[in-house]
């Protein structure tokens, strides 16, 4: 084929009958607009994007955003990838020279598109609101007797560790406090979704019911808005603990909907007992260490490490191992060996 301006016999650009050196004489391949305005959130460097706040993973993934929302191209060129260089930085305005890889009529080649960025720094909808102390649910933990600074410890990561994963595809996800109340804990949080979500979560993992109320916040686009309040009674037991059911002794092993899936103390075997069953008998804290005395086929001497004395103490099934020390649970003077983990 034979380009029509210069007479070149190759390849030519199927669009305009043109060698490619000839089509590039005549025509703009790739190009910016004279200057582009962005607005960035100074806090969470999210920038806006039409109406929307969009999040970035830095400046590569950022400047890559913009060329898909600025760059110009001809119909005939494609873009195979892209490398970024600062010319100038002048803090809110930038020169930009963003090399680009492009194919045209069969052949790679590289060609600069030249941008003036300007950056205008404003608080997106979610820092505004964060700062504002924001929400649109709270979540209310609480349990009838204290709560440990560990299972403290443990709520609040459950609720921080779900809020941040979920803000990874939700921007409005967050916390906007978090209160150390008698009883348990208050976390002001949005979306209400992620209250109804972790009140689920929480009952289900610590064992408690929950039970939801609603308030009217105000009006939107001519619909009500409420603010909800889910509250996550746990039970008095969770795991660690040691309850009594139908006069046996147990360890709580973990918490689920219908009971609690425990340990027998004598004989180390596991069962579901029904929460309406269950009495508390002792608490996770209570557990110490005793030294081994001697081993015997079915029992274990340890020295009972209130008073010191040598005691003999069962041996569950799945405890037939020792080594110099144990862990042991004491309930009305006997002492009941527990595993480590």
């Amino acid at each position: 084929m034979f380009c029509v301006e210069c007479g070149a016999e190759e390849e030519l650009v199927p669009e305009a009958s043109l060698c490619i050196d000839c089509y590039l004489k005549k025509n703009k391949i790739a190009w910016f607009p004279d200057r582009v305005k962005i607005t960035l959130c100074p806090t969470c460097d999210s920038f806006k994007r039409g109406e929307r706040w969009m999040g970035h993973q830095g400046f590569e993934d950022l400047t890559g955003q913009i060329l898909d929302q600025y760059l110009e191209l001809s119909a005939a060129v494609e873009i195979l990838d892209f490398k970024v260089v600062v010319v100038k930085d002048e803090g809110n305005k930038m020169l930009l020279d963003y090399e680009l890889g492009l194919w045209l009529g069969g052949r790679k080649f590289k060609h600069v598109a030249k941008l003036e960025l300007i950056q205008i720094f404003h608080s997106c909808d979610t820092c505004s609101r964060r700062a504002g102390t924001y929400y649109e649910a709270i979540l209310q933990v609480r349990r009838n007797r204290t709560l440990s600074d560990g299972e403290l410890d443990n709520i609040q990561k459950k609720v921080k560790d779900f809020v941040q994963s979920l803000s990874r595809n939700n921007r409005n996800a967050f916390i906007s406090k978090t209160l150390d109340i008698k009883g348990g804990l208050d976390f002001y949080l949005s979306p209400s979704s992620a209250g109804r979500e972790l009140s689920k979560t929480l009952s289900a993992s610590m064992g408690g019911i929950v039970n939801s109320s609603s308030e009217l916040a105000g009006r939107k686009d001519g619909e009500d808005l409420y603010r909800m309040t889910y509250l996550v009674r746990l039970y008095d037991y969770g795991p660690g603990d040691f309850i009594s059911a139908n006069n046996i002794l147990y360890r709580v092993m973990h918490m689920t909907k219908q009971g609690a899936k425990v340990r027998h103390l004598v004989k180390g075997v596991t069962t579901t007992v029904p929460h309406n069953s269950i009495q508390l008998v002792g608490v996770a804290s209570e557990v110490a260490e005793a030294v081994v005395v001697s081993q015997g086929q079915n029992e274990v001497q340890v020295m009972d490490p209130e008073d010191f004395r040598t005691v003999s103490v069962l041996l569950p099934s799945d405890m037939l191992e020792l080594g110099e020390t144990v862990m042991v649970f004491k309930k009305d003077e006997t002492l009941y060996l527990v595993p480590r983990k």
